[in-house]
C-alpha cells in the first residue's frame, strides 16, 4: 500500500514519495515494540507531575469538536502561532474539516459525533516541552438527512508523533509539531465533491439483505473486525495479529491484512501466495500483486473498474467479504476489505496502515486521479 503518512502540512505527492516516506518508516520503526503494550501503558518520568492521559484527552476532545463543527479558529487555537511546523499542522487539520464537510454534503448525511480515545505509548522530555507517541482510535457517528433517528458508526485509527509545549495560561498546552498516518491524505487537495445526483442516489438506497451471507464470509468479517488495529476499539490493545508479519514501515500492511483475512476464512496458501516468519510473497503483501493474484487465480472477479462516478452504483453489489483495490495513476496502491454496510446499504471497509473499521469505502480516496477496482470474492465451499 502507498503510505498515507504525512507531516500535518500541505505537501506535494512528489515529496510524499521521497522524504516523507523515510519519516513514515522512522515513525513506524519507533513505534515497533511499543504498540504491543496494554492500551493504558504510559512512559513518564518518575518526577513528572503531569497527568498526560488527561492532557492529551483534553486536546483531542477539542480537536474532535473543532473538526465536527468545521471551526477553523478553534483548530488554530490548539497550535503555536508563528511557528512553521505548527502552522502547517493547523492548516492540514482545517483542510480535513473542509473535506469532511464536502464529503458528507455529497452523501446527504451529517456527522453527529467525533470522539477519540488516546493510548499513550511513549513520552519523553524534549527541549521546551514533551514528545509523545500515541495510538488514537477515533469514532465517527453520522446520520442520513432523511433518517436522523438512525446512527451509523465507524472508527479510524491513527498513529501520532506529537510535541506539546506550555501554553500562555497555567496548565495549558499547545501542539508545536504533529506527524501521523492521515486517512484523508489522498483527498486534501481535492476538487469539489458537490454532486446532487450522487446524493439523491445514495439517499434512495436501503440496506441489502445479508441473511444469506455464507459462513466463510462471516468468518472473514469476524477476523477483520477483531484485528483492525488502532481502529478496533482496543480489545486487542490496538495490536495486529502477531501470527503474521507486520509490513508497517515496509510499504504498508493493507494487502498483508486482506491476505490474512482470506486465509483465515478458508483460502489455502499456495507457492506464490504465502507468508512465513517475517516475510511474505509479493502476491500476499503487495497491493498490485494481491489484486492480480486474486483475479488471475479465480479467487475473485472484477465487477467494475473506474472513477468514483463510474463505479459508485456498482459498489452496492458488494457484500461483506468482498475486496476493493484503489488505483492511482494506473497503479494499484491500496487494498480494502468490505466488512459491513450502513443504514443506506453503502459498503463499509476495514483496512490496515491507516487502520479503518467499518468506514465508507471511498472516504479519504477522492482525488481526481483515483480509480477503484471492485471485486467479488469466490469463497471456497
Amino acid at each position: 500500500m502507498k503510505s498515507a503518512f504525512r507531516r500535518a502540512a500541505p505537501v506535494s505527492k512528489k515529496k510524499i514519495s521521497g522524504v516523507t516516506l523515510l519519516l513514515y518508516a522512522a515513525l513506524l520503526a519507533a513505534l515497533t515494540g511499543v504498540l504491543s503494550l496494554e492500551a493504558d501503558s504510559v512512559y513518564v518520568f518518575i518526577d513528572d507531575p503531569h497527568d498526560w492521559n488527561s492532557v492529551l484527552a483534553a486536546i483531542f476532545e477539542k480537536k474532535d469538536g473543532a473538526l465536527l463543527s468545521g471551526d477553523a479558529e478553534a483548530i488554530k487555537s490548539l497550535y503555536v502561532p508563528g511557528e512553521l511546523n505548527s502552522r502547517w499542522a493547523a492548516e492540514a487539520e482545517i483542510k480535513r474539516a473542509d473535506y469532511i464537510k464536502d464529503w458528507s454534503a455529497r452523501q446527504g448525511l451529517k456527522f453527529t459525533g467525533i470522539n477519540s480515545t488516546v493510548a499513550i505509548k511513549r513520552v519523553r522530555k524534549v527541549g521546551r516541552g514533551y514528545a509523545f507517541f500515541a495510538v488514537v482510535s477515533t469514532a465517527y457517528t453520522y446520520s442520513y438527512e432523511d433518517q436522523p433517528e438512525i446512527s451509523n458508526l465507524f472508527r479510524i485509527g491513527t498513529y501520532h508523533s506529537i510535541d506539546l509545549i506550555p501554553g500562555g495560561e497555567e496548565n495549558s498546552w499547545l501542539i508545536s509539531r504533529e506527524w501521523y498516518l492521515d486517512p484523508f491524505q489522498d483527498s486534501l487537495n481535492r476538487k469539489t465533491l458537490a454532486d446532487d445526483g450522487i446524493r439523491r442516489f445514495v439517499l434512495s438506497q436501503s440496506p441489502r439483505d445479508l441473511s444469506g451471507l455464507s459462513a466463510r464470509r462471516k468468518k472473514a468479517v469476524e477476523y477483520a473486525d477483531r484485528w483492525a488495529g488502532a481502529a478496533s476499539g482496543g480489545g486487542n490493545g490496538y495490536a495486529y495479529n502477531k501470527k503474521y508479519p507486520d509490513y508497517n514501515g515496509r510499504g504498508g500492511d493493507c494487502s498483508n491484512y486482506v491476505s490474512q483475512i482470506l486465509h483465515e476464512s478458508g483460502f489455502k496458501t499456495t507457492y506464490g501466495w504465502n507468508y512465513g516468519g517475517d516475510s511474505a510473497t509479493r502476491s500476499w503483501c503487495n497491493a498490485a500483486g494481491l489484486q492480480g493474484y486474486l483475479v488471475y487465480s479465480g479467487k475473485a472477479r472484477v465487477i467494475a473498474k473506474g472513477t468514483y462516478n463510474e463505479v459508485y452504483k456498482s459498489a452496492y453489489k458488494l457484500a461483506p467479504g468482498d475486496v476493493i483495490a484503489y488505483q492511482e495513476k494506473g497503479k494499484v496502491v491500496h487494498m480494502a476489505f468490505v466488512s459491513a454496510q450502513d443504514s443506506k446499504g453503502y459498503p463499509l471497509v476495514n483496512t490496515h496502515t491507516t487502520d479503518r473499521y467499518h468506514v465508507p469505502w471511498d472516504l479519504g480516496w477522492n482525488d481526481s486521479d483515483i480509480k477503484y477496482i471492485l471485486m467479488k470474492v469466490n469463497y471456497p465451499e
